[in-house]
């Protein structure tokens, strides 16, 4: 089975496990080549991430746009890389997240491409409708709304605070007003 990494990092011959958000050093891989366009940019440092993507049950991809301009935002001037494994062991997945597939041992790349331009290829990926971009503009009041209340619950989790100098924290202060009430409302 052929199975796809995004990746800023150029030469990647083996990709290795590392320490993610579930804790353990794990690759990770998906079916979906476009998703692969997407995981190529992370603004942030591993293990933090910031996708705002989901995958409909019919198997479409979504990418909503969580504060006005975000896809440029994070997108324009950035370039990465595809990596293509073939992959012959059946691989665990995340349980609500199907699409994405996991290794606790090393991965051998079979192949990579260059994206110079991630921007220009997810707009391609969108204009064949392989992805479908929604742009802060044309979202709901509810959808804001949700968004809004997803990312404060992030904040305000007494089982996990959020060091407010954080680098995720700067990232998200710098483009939710609310985020930023959050670490003021107290004085």
């Amino acid at each position: 089975m052929k199975l796809y990494h995004g990746s800023a990092v150029p030469g990647i011959e083996t990709l290795l496990p590392r320490v993610s958000s579930h804790g353990r050093p794990l690759v990770y891989l998906t079916d979906i080549e476009t998703l692969a366009l997407i995981y190529a940019c992370n603004p942030l440092t591993p293990p933090d991430g910031y996708f705002p993507y989901y995958v409909t049950p019919d198997g479409e991809l979504h990418y909503d746009e969580y504060y006005p301009g975000a896809f440029d935002d994070i997108f324009t001037g950035r370039s990465g890389y595809i990596y293509a494994c073939e992959v012959s062991e059946e691989l665990p997945r995340l349980d609500r997240m199907t699409w994405v597939y996991l290794s606790e041992a090393p991965v051998k790349v079979s192949s990579c491409e260059y994206v110079p331009d991630l921007r220009a290829a997810l707009l391609k990926a969108e204009a064949a409708r392989r992805l479908h971009i929604h742009r802060y503009e044309t979202l709901s009041e509810k959808k804001l709304a949700g968004i809004q209340r997803m990312i404060l619950r992030e904040f305000t989790d007494p089982e996990k605070p959020v060091d407010p100098e954080s680098e995720y924290a700067r990232f998200c202060r710098a483009r939710f007003p609310y985020v930023d009430e959050l670490f003021w409302k107290d004085i």
